[in-house]
C-alpha cells in the first residue's frame, strides 16, 4: 500500500494540501496533512496509518530534455543580451542579420504562396482539360448515332 509519494525530477513538485476528513466507515482512506501520511479507518471509528510502500514521479526522459534545453536557451539569450547591451556594432550587425533573414523568409513565404497558386491553377486547367475531353467523347458518340440515325432513316 502506497504511504508517501515522492518527486524524482526537481522539475516536478508534489504539493498536498486540503485536510479531506472523511467519515470513518471501516476501510476508509483519507490523507492526514498534519502528519502527511495516508491513513484508514478502522472499526473502531480510529485511524490507521498505512505503511509499506511509496510512489516516485517523475517527467518523462524528453520533457527532462526540452527542460534542460529551454533553460539553457534562456541562459545563452540572457548572455546574448548582455553582450549586445556592451557591444554596439555587435547590436547593429545582428539588427542587419535579422532584416536580411527576414527578407529572404518572406520572399521564401511569397514563392510558396505563388506555387499554391500555380498548383491551384494547373489543377483548375486540369479540370478544363479532363471536360473538354469529355465533351470531345460525347460529340463523337452523337455524330455517330447521328450518323447510324442518317442511314437508318434513309
Amino acid at each position: 500500500m502506497i504511504d508517501h509519494i515522492t518527486s524524482i525530477s526537481p522539475e516536478l513538485i508534489i504539493h498536498l494540501s486540503g485536510a479531506y476528513t472523511p467519515t470513518s466507515t471501516t476501510g476508509t482512506v483519507r490523507w492526514n496533512t498534519n502528519y502527511n501520511r495516508l491513513e484508514t479507518a478502522g472499526s473502531t471509528n480510529d485511524w490507521y496509518q498505512i505503511s509499506g510502500g511509496g510512489a516516485s514521479i517523475s517527467l518523462a526522459p524528453y520533457v527532462q530534455e526540452t527542460l534542460a534545453w529551454a533553460q539553457k536557451k534562456m541562459y545563452e539569450d540572457m548572455q546574448n543580451i548582455q553582450l549586445l547591451e556592451k557591444y554596439p556594432e555587435l547590436k547593429h550587425a545582428r539588427e542587419q542579420y535579422e532584416s536580411v533573414f527576414n527578407l529572404i523568409k518572406s520572399g521564401d513565404d511569397q514563392r510558396k504562396k505563388l506555387e499554391a497558386e500555380l498548383s491551384d491553377e494547373i489543377a483548375k486547367n486540369r479540370i478544363k482539360d479532363g471536360q473538354i475531353s469529355r465533351l470531345k467523347e460525347e460529340n463523337v458518340e452523337l455524330n455517330a448515332k447521328l450518323d447510324t440515325w442518317t442511314v437508318i432513316s434513309t
